[in-house]
C-alpha cells in the first residue's frame, strides 16, 4: 500500500488470498480521495479498523469472506457518503453501534450477513437503507 496514489479512487485486491490485518491507518493515510475500497474473498484477520473512517469521500466498502474479528467501529459512523457496506461472511460479533443508523444517512446496502451481530431494534434505520438482516 506504501506507493499507493493519493489521488487513487478505488483500491481493488479482492479474491487474492492476501492474510494479515486490513492496513486502515496507511490506507488512509496514502489513498484519502479513495471512493471504493475492496478486499473481499481474502484472508485478512483482526478487527475492521476504525482508521477507515478517515475515508470521507468513501462510498463503498466491501471486505466480506474474510476471517475478520471483533466488534464494529463506532467511528465508521463518520462515512456520512457510504451507500454500500459489505461485512458479510466474517467471524464479527456485538451490537451493530446505533450511530451507523442514525449517521449513515447516504447508506442504501448493508450486509451483515454471517457473523455473529445484533441489532437494536430501536435504533432507527435511514430511510434508504436496504438492510440485509445480520443473521441468516
Amino acid at each position: 500500500v506504501g506507493g499507493v496514489s493519493s489521488q487513487l479512487h478505488t483500491y481493488s485486491l479482492s479474491f487474492n488470498n492476501l492474510g494479515g490485518a486490513i492496513p486502515g491507518a496507511c490506507i488512509a493515510r496514502c489513498a484519502p480521495a479513495l471512493a471504493a475500497l475492496q478486499l473481499e474473498s481474502n484472508r485478512l484477520t483482526g478487527a475492521v479498523p476504525a482508521a477507515l473512517a478517515a475515508l470521507t469521500v468513501l462510498v463503498l466498502l466491501d471486505v466480506s469472506q474474510n476471517e475478520l474479528t471483533g466488534t464494529l467501529p463506532a467511528e465508521l459512523a463518520s462515512l456520512e457518503l457510504l451507500q454500500t457496506l459489505d461485512l458479510s461472511l466474517n467471524q464479527l460479533t456485538g451490537t451493530v453501534p446505533a450511530s451507523w443508523m442514525s449517521n449513515m444517512s447516504s447508506l442504501f446496502t448493508m450486509d451483515l450477513s454471517f457473523n455473529r451481530l445484533e441489532v437494536n431494534s430501536q435504533n432507527p434505520k435511514p430511510h434508504t437503507l436496504n438492510f440485509i438482516n445480520p443473521k441468516p
